[in-house]
């Protein structure tokens, strides 16, 4: 079966959503189905993307790359994936592959997608990232601080008229399925993949003390950093903080002023590769997200992969597995208290922490495998194209 994977663009930089296309292509890839990865670029993203398109390369994942606009801002190049150049090879092609999957809901390579599998009999397969959700739909660009009536009534009209070529919404949390705002009649919670081949044993644990605390992902309002360097700071002991990511420089320059204020003691790294996020993992006795809202919190389960106890918001997707598994804490999203307590609480208990790598490890392989993505994927994928023998739903509803 051949599936065509179509996003804006795989720059490591954007965000979680670029680690996990490649992870799902691969175990698309591993469970014998042919995904091909379309997306758009610049001079730029020939070497931002290199790692990634090795991986794929290697597994056997086609990947095709098209020129981004001219006139577009480089702040939106890969955001948007416009390109005159993929939406014609859309057009032409869509009907070379069984199953047409998009990532994102807004971007244009997301529409023309949809449009030319629609047109060209294919079923639509939409991957959200938290777009449908109730937190995606009134706030802009994820940001807590920008909810505006004008910019939910905008998004809704859009998802209105994209759901039309839309099939099926693949969730990856109970909660983004609880949260989104009606996405289709047909929806499926599928969580992401992350464990490819499962370690032996978690992670040794680094020397104690201190305490070193774990942060990956975007500088950005909704990630809660903040929070988490006031936790710190009221915790009173001594605490080492690694924070893995990078973002807007202006937003990126009040966190260090932040620091300086609160005399911690943070290690920049700015953004990291896969080795990077290895090094961080090895050196952290726990990773923390106590972030506004993530459908699904990638970084908490690549540290669970790995062995690493987390600290999550209960506002995060992978929450209940924490919970299940009794492999970190969870906070209230923006509690300054509450993350203070759990980390002294994980501070005080080496037992505890022992036993939560252990648990960490368990509970990513039980939830999180490329062997279930795939499979669950190939069900849905096969499922759609005998409905697709069918009256669809936009047919009857015509």
């Amino acid at each position: 079966m051949k599936v065509l994977r179509v996003i804006p663009t795989l720059d490591p930089e954007m965000g979680g959503p670029q680690t996990t296309i490649v992870n799902a292509a691969i175990a698309e890839r591993r469970v014998l189905l042919e995904p091909t990865i379309i997306f758009t670029g610049n001079k730029r993203s020939v070497t931002a993307t290199a790692p990634a398109r090795a991986r794929l390369d290697a597994a056997g994942v086609r990947t095709l790359m098209f020129p981004s606009s001219r006139w577009l801002p480089s702040s939106m190049v890969s955001r948007w994936g416009i390109s005159r150049q993929m939406s014609a090879w859309l057009l032409r092609n869509a009907h070379r592959y069984d199953v047409v999957h998009v990532d994102y809901v807004w971007p244009w390579s997301t529409l023309i997608a949809a449009i030319a599998g629609s047109r060209a009999g294919r079923p639509v397969v939409m991957t959200a990232h938290e777009s449908l959700t109730r937190f995606g739909i009134e706030t802009r660009s994820g940001s807590v601080n920008h909810k505006t009536r004008l910019w939910a009534q905008a998004k809704l009209c859009v998802r209105a008229f994209l759901m039309r070529y839309v099939d099926l919404v693949v969730m990856t949390s109970e909660m983004e399925h609880a949260d989104s705002i009606r996405p289709n009649e047909y929806a499926v919670v599928i969580p992401h993949a992350v464990v490819a081949d499962p370690p032996e044993k978690p992670l040794t644990e680094p020397p104690f003390p201190p305490l070193v605390v774990g942060y990956i992902g975007r500088l950005h309002p909704k990630k809660n950093l903040e929070v988490l360097m006031r936790a710190v700071a009221a915790l009173g002991t001594s605490t080492k903080v690694i924070v893995c990511g990078d973002g807007d420089p202006t937003y990126r320059a009040q966190l260090h002023q932040l620091a300086d204020r609160l005399s911690l003691s943070i290690e920049w790294r700015g953004h990291v590769d896969a080795a990077g996020r290895t090094d961080l993992f090895a050196q952290s006795h726990v990773v923390a997200m106590p972030s506004a809202y993530e459908c699904f919190g990638m970084a908490a389960a690549e540290a669970m992969a790995a062995g690493v106890p987390v600290i999550v918001s209960k506002t995060t997707g992978v929450a209940p597995v924490v919970e299940k598994y009794e492999c970190g804490k969870l906070i209230e999203a923006g509690d300054v208290d509450e993350l203070r307590v759990a980390l002294a609480d994980i501070a005080s208990d080496a037992d505890w922490r022992r036993g939560a790598r252990i648990n960490s490890l368990r509970a990513a392989v039980a939830a999180y495998s490329y062997a279930s993505y795939g499979e669950r994927m190939a069900t849905v994928y096969a499922e759609l194209l005998t409905r697709t023998c069918q009256p669809s739903d936009r047919d009857r509803s015509s």
